[in-house]
């Protein structure tokens, strides 16, 4: 935790006094990568000065080189933000107190922490260390122990990465087919199917981000990924309805950006899998009040522009639900029912002018 600050005071310091910007931060890791590629190390640099001109990056690396610079463990864009207009990411800093216990990607229990995270820092480990965990890290691949998407991503980037700097012995084109050889055999039973970002999860970026094969392979896992949850979301959009009446607060919690669930459908177009009778049943099954709760959340779920490109696909759904209202006001004319529905189906059709 010491370090991770202490890395933080280097670079205000720097900045403050001019010798780098807040954006040169972006460089940090890829620089520092390069150099380590073409065995420009630490003593390598302090050999070859009168030869190597030095970029700012890698003067300001060699400088605090006891502090691994290179392993910033925030986000980039947070860490520019901050030096360069004063924001602080709240959340990612709450999110780094909270799992301040795996940052040390050396110590922890396995059983916790996947073995890539031991791996991470390899330039900061002994050759012995580094034979043990890049061991521990094949056999877990080799028994298919690596079932999570970013876990996968991480794995790979990394074995990639060691490619590149000449302790690994393989080819970047065999090292992709073996990837997506392995990612085919655990599609049937991986774990917090989603796609992931590509920038790896919280503290953690991909070593290998830069790295076209790697980059082929993101993008063959994410459509696999997309594949899946396809094929899923029907029977996940029934248990989304299941939830009406009796647990609006976990209803909200996965379909409103604004819910305290886990939020997995704020995004997704689940609505669009929902069966508009099934649906058009549930709401008429409600008194007054919980169609009111239908429409504020539906409401929530729309309010935000930037998320409906994602959500392009339930403008269908919502007409149909508007056609399903408008036909109840027909039929409830001079009614305190007609009044309600009126009401509902205004809301309903702000919604889809905004997909418009």
């Amino acid at each position: 935790m010491t370090y991770v600050f202490a890395r933080i005071i280097c670079l205000g310091i720097e900045i403050r006094q001019g010798k780098i910007s807040p954006n040169n931060i972006r460089d940090i890791l890829p620089e520092y990568m390069e150099s380590r590629s073409t065995a420009l190390t630490t003593s390598a640099l302090n050999s070859q000065q009168d030869k190597i001109e030095l970029t700012p990056i890698l003067k300001l690396i060699e400088k605090y080189s006891e502090f691994s610079l290179y392993n910033l463990m925030f986000e980039e864009e947070d860490l520019v933000n901050f030096f360069d207009k004063g924001i602080i990411n709240k959340d990612a800093f709450e999110q780094f107190i909270k799992h301040k216990d795996e940052l040390d990607s050396a110590k922890g229990d396995t059983n916790k922490n996947p073995s890539w995270k031991y791996i991470y820092n390899y330039f900061e480990l002994s050759d012995e260390e580094y034979n043990t965990r890049i061991n521990i890290l094949l056999n877990d691949l080799e028994n298919h122990r690596i079932i999570k998407i970013n876990d996968i991503k991480h794995a790979f980037s990394i074995l990639f990465s060691l490619l590149r700097v000449k302790v690994f012995k393989s080819t970047n084109k065999i090292l992709l087919s073996k990837g997506k050889r392995y990612v085919n055999s655990v599609m049937h039973k991986i774990s917090e199917c989603k796609k992931s970002e590509r920038n790896g999860e919280f503290s953690y970026s991909f070593s290998g981000e830069k790295i076209p094969e790697f980059i082929e392979l993101c993008d063959y896992i994410d459509k696999k990924v997309e594949s899946l949850e396809k094929k899923e979301l029907p029977a996940k959009a029934k248990s989304l309805i299941s939830l009406i009446p009796d647990n609006f607060f976990d209803f909200r919690g996965q379909i409103s950006i604004k819910g305290s669930g886990n939020q997995q459908f704020v995004r997704v177009p689940i609505f669009n899998y929902i069966n508009i009778n099934d649906f058009i049943i549930v709401f008429e099954s409600l008194n007054p009040n919980n169609q009111r709760i239908i429409i504020n959340l539906l409401t929530e779920r729309y309010a935000y522009r930037e998320i409906l490109s994602d959500l392009h696909l339930e403008k269908s759904f919502l007409i149909s639900f508007s056609k399903h209202l408008k036909s109840k006001c027909r039929q409830k004319k001079n009614t305190l029912t007609s009044v309600r529905y009126e009401a509902y189906l205004e809301e309903i059709n702000r919604f889809l002018i905004r997909f418009e």
